[in-house]
């Protein structure tokens, strides 16, 4: 109502302006002072009545804060200038004055529980401190994926005997390629290059031939700078030799030079080889002497893989194929080399169905397995067939046109399985042991007889840090809580709800190094070892994980959040009144000088 009076007046006001100009007998300037009348009264009116508009509502008043993290760009700030920024980072922090530390972000979300919307700039928040915001609106804004190793992975706990591999991708932003070594007591053991410019996997192995715990290193050299040192734990545990029987329908070239690869790694070997019908030579080697004229389950019991060949087997009686067949239910294994196609008699032929393939003259044969990859002079015979994929085979070798070389299957408690290579020993002849390792070690590693284990157990971080939070988890059998201690303290596991063969005990590593891990009540138990890195090791693999969860958990927080909780907001702006009393004498003063010109 009291508007409606101020505007009134002002409009009687510029009815009496317009009445004197129109009245007024000079009539120069006519349109402008009528114009500067109207102005003026306008102006009037809005400085007597405040005029606003409707504005959508900032970030700020969203209850909204930005949080930094490591690896954050300081440019990415200035779309968020009307924004409080935070870190929960003491580094970080002190790199950047205007940046407020949050030393407990439980806490100062418990303080500040009006906070609804974070803005995470940079790598990432930690998992457990993503837990401690999981029911805000979560805008994760993506630091460019940083240079050098995207992940890594390795058996750091083995046998004696067995390979380390060690595997992961590698992001070479550089315009030189990268040389990464695995290196081990001052010995490089093996390397491979990164083109520049490049992301690639990769994969460095070795058979290390000590016992008890070491600290390999991976290293990246460009040119002569070194860009790269982490350390490489490995637990090397010792195990009883595992016993393996070669029967051989005839001697040849490729069980001799098994029988020496097996020997020189610390195998029991047992070899029998036919010479004629009944006759056979037997050789022993790191093994003791046993009768082997007859396969009897009194004879299996010592072995944990059976190598033989359809032609062999075939010539086994009905007695020994069943003891073969027995004792595969109780766990060992049968590996089964074939330069043709078996014939469908005896068990072991109807576990996979095989189809003639012709190499056309190949003088080499390109396989891979398990991530490794190489070449193999081929004789002729071998590689001549291929095994048909079948439910619940596993294929363990492919050449180059995805063809199953080597396949494997389940058999009672342990695995029976079919190859077409029969000239392995070429790799031997060209020079390329490391390729012919592999190669036995992954067939061997597949069939063996494993030995059942009350319990295992696994770090729920495979990098664990000085000062951060992991878990310990254990699987048991065993319906009692687990008993375990990692430097004398004493762990305490909850059992999973869902799975209650899992426990889980909360773990703080208060050094670095090795950590001595004992499962079980003395005197039975059993001492374990794993290796706590400090806080900028492994850097750029931490960062690429951070970035991949958090970005995983924003996108799931603002999906649920924009269904829930998100609107659009706006508010009434007022503009300045005084544009229009600036206005007003501007007006005021063409109408006075006007006046006094004419």
């Amino acid at each position: 109502m009291e508007n409606s009076y101020i505007i009134i007046l002002t409009l009687v006001l510029l009815g009496f302006l317009l009445l004197k100009e129109i009245q007024r007998k000079n009539k120069a300037n006519l349109i402008l002072r009528v114009a500067a009348s109207c102005l003026a009264v306008i102006a009037l009116i809005f400085i007597a009545i405040p005029i606003t508009y409707q504005k959508k509502a900032e970030p700020k008043d969203e209850n909204t804060i930005v949080l930094i993290t490591e690896g954050f760009q300081k440019d990415s700030l200035d779309k968020f200038k009307n924004i409080p920024v935070f870190t929960t980072n003491p580094a970080v922090a002190k790199g950047n004055k205007s940046v407020e530390l949050i030393p407990d972000l439980a806490g100062f979300l418990a303080m500040n529980q009006q906070l609804s919307k974070f803005h995470i700039l940079g790598y990432g928040l930690a998992d457990q401190e993503l837990e401690s915001i999981q029911d805000k609106n979560l805008v994760f804004h993506l630091s460019p994926l940083p240079s050098g190793l995207q992940s890594v992975h390795w058996n750091k706990t083995i046998k004696s005997g067995e390979r380390l591999v060690l595997s992961g991708n590698y992001r070479n932003s550089s315009d030189k390629p990268v040389k990464l070594i695995l290196n081990g007591l001052g010995t490089n053991l093996d390397s491979v290059n990164i083109p520049a410019g490049k992301s690639e996997n990769f994969q460095l192995q070795t058979i290390p031939k000590h016992l008890d715990k070491a600290v390999y290193a991976l290293i990246g050299i460009t040119e002569k700078d070194s860009i790269l040192n982490e350390n490489v734990p490995v637990f090397v545990q010792v195990q009883a030799p595992l016993k393996v029987l070669i029967l051989s329908s005839s001697p040849d070239f490729e069980n001799k030079f098994l029988k020496n690869w097996l020997f020189e790694n610390q195998y029991s070997i047992a070899v029998r080889s036919a010479i004629s019908k009944s006759k056979f030579s037997t050789e022993f080697l790191n093994s003791t002497r046993i009768n082997l004229d007859r396969i009897t389950p009194s004879v299996l019991e010592n072995f944990d893989v059976l190598i033989s060949d359809p032609n062999e087997l075939s010539a086994l009686s009905r007695a020994e194929n069943q003891a073969i067949q027995n004792q595969l239910s109780n766990g060992m294994g049968l590996i089964m080399i074939a330069d043709s196609i078996p014939e469908a008699e005896g068990f072991f032929n109807r576990i996979f169905e095989t189809k003639a393939l012709v190499r056309a003259d190949e003088k080499t044969i390109s396989l891979s397995w398990d991530d490794y990859n190489t070449k193999k002079m081929s004789l002729g015979l071998s590689g001549s067939f291929r095994i048909l994929p079948k439910d619940g085979n596993q294929a363990l070798v492919m050449d180059d046109k995805a063809n199953i070389i080597v396949s494997s299957k389940l058999s009672g408690r342990g695995r029976i399985l079919l190859s077409s290579i029969t000239d392995t020993y070429t790799w031997i002849l060209g020079n390329d042991l490391k390729s012919y390792s592999s190669y036995w070690s992954e067939l061997i590693g597949n069939v063996a007889r494993k030995k059942e284990l009350s319990s295992v157990w696994a770090l729920k971080d495979p990098l664990p840090a000085l000062n951060q939070e992991t878990s310990i988890i254990i699987e048991t059998g065993s319906d009692s809580i687990p008993v375990a201690r990692s430097e004398a303290e004493l762990l305490k596991f909850e059992q999973n709800p869902v799975l209650g063969f899992q426990w889980t005990a909360p773990y703080w590593p208060q050094k670095t190094g090795w950590q001595l891990l004992e499962t079980g009540n003395s005197p039975d138990s059993v001492q374990s070892w794993f290796y706590v890195f400090n806080k900028n090791d492994w850097a750029s693999v931490h960062a690429v994980e951070k970035i991949k969860n958090n970005r995983k958990f924003s996108e799931e927080s603002f999906t649920e959040s924009n269904e829930q909780n998100i609107s659009v907001r706006y508010y009434r702006e007022e503009v300045p009144p005084v544009y229009f009393f600036i206005l007003f004498l501007l007006s005021c003063t063409y109408l006075w000088l006007e006046a006094k010109k004419f």
